[in-house]
């Protein structure tokens, strides 16, 4: 997404990720005094620009509300931490966001899915795979499980950021050519 969009402003989505990263915080001056720097949502609605939210069912839920009234028909937030200062998106902002859907506890609720615009399922492609050097069994494998989990007979199935991890610590002596 960063090599599609320069610069992308981005929030990490974690168990840790709290509104004052979407938002900004005040932090402290050398002088003793606080100053309030603003974060990656008000700057990305303000420059008209796109906000990535990466991961973004890894975050609490409290703190991903904050993107609805920035995403929906009011396109305007407020932040209470620096006097409710409103702010309004300008034309050209919107919110993408990743997650995986797989994931033990990401879930990406209705209140915020029903927000975006746009809903794309990245899928693994087989034989972009095996010309990134995926052995052929390797990739073999990861086709069967992901129809076994398509078919809810597996509850996980290796995609295209496993079969490269492979890749990469495999011993090529432990696979035989077909």
């Amino acid at each position: 997404m960063e090599a599609a969009i320069p610069d992308l402003p981005t929030v990490a989505g974690t168990g840790d990720t709290v509104v004052e990263d979407f938002l900004g915080n005040f932090i402290p001056l050398p002088d003793g005094g606080f100053e309030f720097i603003y974060g990656p949502l008000v700057a990305a609605m303000r420059e008209g620009r796109a906000l990535l939210v990466d991961d973004a069912t890894s975050s609490r839920r409290r703190s991903l509300a904050v993107l609805y009234p920035a995403m929906g028909g009011r396109r305007v937030i407020t932040i209470p931490g620096n006097r409710n200062e409103r702010v309004e998106a300008a034309d050209g902002f919107y919110v993408i966001a990743g997650h995986n859907p797989g994931v033990h506890g990401a879930v990406l609720t209705e209140a915020l899915a029903s927000r975006f615009d746009v809903h794309i399922e990245v899928t693994t492609d087989w034989d972009l795979a095996r010309h990134l050097g995926v052995p052929a069994p390797a990739v073999r494998a990861a086709v069967a499980l992901n129809a076994d989990l398509a078919a809810d007979r597996v509850t996980w199935a290796p995609q295209l950021r496993e079969l490269l991890g492979f890749a990469r610590v495999r011993k090529p002596s432990d696979w035989r050519r077909p």
